[in-house]
């Protein structure tokens, strides 16, 4: 019997998906987690085939707390993005501050692009 390989794949944005899908390991674990049976799963995510689905399922059950590392990390990465995103919309110095987007003491209409890695500097 031959070992098949797990059906995981990590696309460009550094994102875990399920078996070639677009289908994201935390969507599969999501739905595990809070009780879906592989056949639920299967039968909400039409693309993914049941075998991978236990595949996946019995790797998280099995290297459980790397799993779960992942899934911290893509959540803060998520919370990050958003909160990035709402403060593009409405800044507040304190909270630019906080996240490196702004030094203290610069003026509110000076902000560095927050993909740079770069503290940010007033006198640009």
């Amino acid at each position: 019997m031959e070992m098949q390989p797990l059906p995981l794949t990590i696309d460009a944005g550094s994102v875990i998906r399920v078996g070639g899908t677009r289908v994201t390991l935390d969507t599969v674990i999501a739905a595990f987690t809070e009780g879906a049976a592989p056949e639920e799963i299967a039968y909400q995510y039409l693309s993914l085939r049941l075998s991978y689905i236990y595949s996946v399922t019995s790797y998280y059950l099995q290297q459980r707390a790397d799993v779960e590392a992942y899934l911290a990390q893509r959540d803060e990465n998520l919370n990050n993005a958003i909160l990035r995103g709402l403060l593009r919309r409405n800044p507040d110095p304190d909270i630019d501050h906080a996240l490196g987007l702004r030094p203290p003491d610069c003026p509110s209409d000076h902000r560095r692009d927050p993909r740079q890695q770069e503290p940010a500097d007033c006198h640009e």
